[in-house]
């Protein structure tokens, strides 16, 4: 088991085009886009750089809980991409 400390080495806000946003709205609903932020990052996890996404309430008034999500797998088959992060994590 590693004892590096996990740090985030990247971090952008992801920015649909707008048909792509209007699908997010019809599929997840509006207040997705409205209330939510979603960011693609990349951490350090065992020396190893990995994907991942954050999602996280414009509302900073009350504290949330927190949903984590590990794919797990290998290459891209089932692997979340910055649209279906957006409109699921948005929803969580």
């Amino acid at each position: 088991m590693s004892k590096e400390k996990p740090a985030i080495l990247e971090r952008e806000e992801i920015n649909l085009t707008q048909s792509q946003n209007k699908m997010i709205a019809s599929g997840w609903g509006q207040d997705v886009l409205e209330n939510t932020i979603t960011e693609k990052i990349f951490y350090s996890s065992d020396g190893l750089k990995v994907r991942g996404y954050i999602s996280y309430p414009k509302d900073k008034s009350k504290k949330y809980p927190c949903v984590i999500w590990n794919r797990g797998g290998i290459g891209n088959k089932g692997a979340i991409d910055s649209f279906t992060a957006r409109g699921i994590f948005g929803k969580c």
